[in-house]
C-alpha cells in the first residue's frame, strides 16, 4: 500500500472513532456549555480552545466572540480535527484549527490569548508543568483560563478499560491526576493567580451499553475496543446494565488568571 493510502486509512480510522465520540458525548457537551458560562467569553476576544475535539464548543465560542474575535481550536487528534473542520458552518470564519499538543503551542504567539478554554481534555496531558508553562506564555496580562476535566480516577471506567488486559493497562498510564496542592504549586510557579480549584460531582449517562462503548472507544482513540473484552466480562456488563448506563466520578475545575 502506498504511503498516501496508509495515511488516508489511518485518518479514516481516527475519524471513525471521532464520529462515535461526537455522537454520544452529550453529557460532555453540556458540561462544556456550563463552563462557557463561567469562562464568559466576550465579543472581540481571542480564545484558545485547548483539546477542542470535534469542535462543538469551538463553534459556540466563535459565535460568542463574534466576527471581531478569534478562536484557535487545538487538538492532537487528527481524526477529531477532520470531523471538526467538516462540520463547521460556513458562516464561522473566525476559527482556526491547529493540530498540536498542549505541551507545545509554539504556533501561538506570546501574550496573544485572552481566554484559554478547555473542556475534558487536560487529564490526558502527561506533562502538566509544560502545559501550564504554555498557558502562562500564551495568555495576555490579565488573561484567564477556565478548564474542567476528570479530577480523580473513575472506578467504573478503570474497571472496564483494565478488563481488556495489557492494552488497557497501557492506556491508563497515559492519564494523570495531580492533587490540589500540586496544582496550586504549578500555578504559583508560573505566576498564575488561582481564582478557583473545585472538585464537582461528575455524572456520566449513556442511553445503553452500546452507546457507552461507542464513547469509550472514541474517547480513548481506539485504545479500548469492545471486541477485546473477555466474554464473561462482556456478559456481566450486559446483565449489570440492561438499560441505560449511569455512573459517577469527581471532576476538576480550575479558574486561573495571568498576573
Amino acid at each position: 500500500m502506498a504511503l498516501g493510502a496508509i495515511a488516508r486509512a489511518e485518518i479514516t480510522g481516527m475519524t471513525n472513532f471521532a464520529k462515535k465520540y461526537d455522537e454520544v458525548s452529550d453529557w460532555q457537551f453540556q458540561r462544556g456549555v456550563a463552563l462557557l458560562g463561567i469562562a464568559a467569553p466576550v465579543s472581540g476576544e481571542t480564545v484558545l480552545d485547548l483539546g477542542c475535539g470535534t469542535g462543538q464548543l469551538s463553534y459556540e465560542l466563535a459565535r460568542r466572540v463574534g466576527p471581531g474575535g478569534r478562536v484557535i481550536a487545538v487538538d492532537p487528534d487528527r481524526g477529531r480535527l477532520a470531523e471538526a473542520r467538516s462540520n463547521k458552518s460556513p458562516d464561522l470564519a473566525n476559527i482556526t484549527f491547529v493540530e498540536a499538543w498542549a505541551e507545545d503551542l509554539s504556533e501561538i504567539g506570546d501574550g496573544t490569548i485572552d481566554l484559554i478554554f478547555s473542556n475534558y481534555a487536560f487529564h490526558w496531558v502527561p506533562d502538566k508543568v509544560a502545559m501550564i508553562a504554555e498557558w502562562r506564555r500564551c495568555l495576555r496580562r490579565g488573561g484567564r483560563c477556565a478548564a474542567e476535566s476528570v479530577g480523580v480516577p473513575v472506578p467504573f471506567l478503570e474497571e472496564v478499560v483494565r478488563a481488556i488486559g495489557s492494552p488497557g493497562r497501557t492506556h491508563l498510564k497515559k492519564v494523570s491526576y495531580p492533587g490540589e496542592a500540586e496544582w496550586r504549586a504549578m500555578f504559583e510557579r508560573h505566576d498564575l493567580a488561582v481564582g478557583a480549584i473545585e472538585w464537582p460531582y461528575l455524572a456520566f449517562a449513556f442511553a445503553d451499553l452500546a452507546s457507552f462503548f461507542d464513547w469509550l472507544e472514541g474517547t480513548t482513540g481506539g485504545d479500548f475496543t469492545r471486541d477485546r473484552l473477555p466474554n464473561d466480562i462482556d456478559a456481566g456488563l450486559r446483565l449489570r446494565f440492561p438499560g441505560d448506563v449511569r455512573f459517577a466520578g469527581t471532576a476538576l475545575r480550575v479558574i486561573v488568571r495571568r498576573r
